[in-house]
């Protein structure tokens, strides 16, 4: 695996650990009820989609250099299409 995808795959694993931790910490100190809500609310949106779109990216980068290295024939040749 190519160092910058195994960096990203476990950002994509720690993130929504720390995402976790975040929201209880802004739960334990801030008292709130009407704020504290829409602030989760928020943050929680903001969280799922970003999360998504960045494993999305991660699966496309990472299935295209797999397909790479599948492409690569004994002889070292790169082999793009079949003929």
């Amino acid at each position: 695996m190519i160092p910058w995808l195994g960096i990203a795959l476990l950002w994509f694993i720690l993130y929504p650990v720390a995402a976790i931790i975040i929201i209880v910490l802004v739960c334990v100190y801030v008292q709130e009820g009407i704020v504290i809500t829409f602030v989760i609310v928020v943050v929680v949106l903001a969280l799922i989609i970003g999360h998504s779109l960045g494993i999305y990216f991660f699966l496309v980068i990472y299935s295209y250099f797999k397909e790479l290295e599948n492409a690569v024939s004994p002889e070292g040749a790169v082999r793009l299409q079949e003929d």
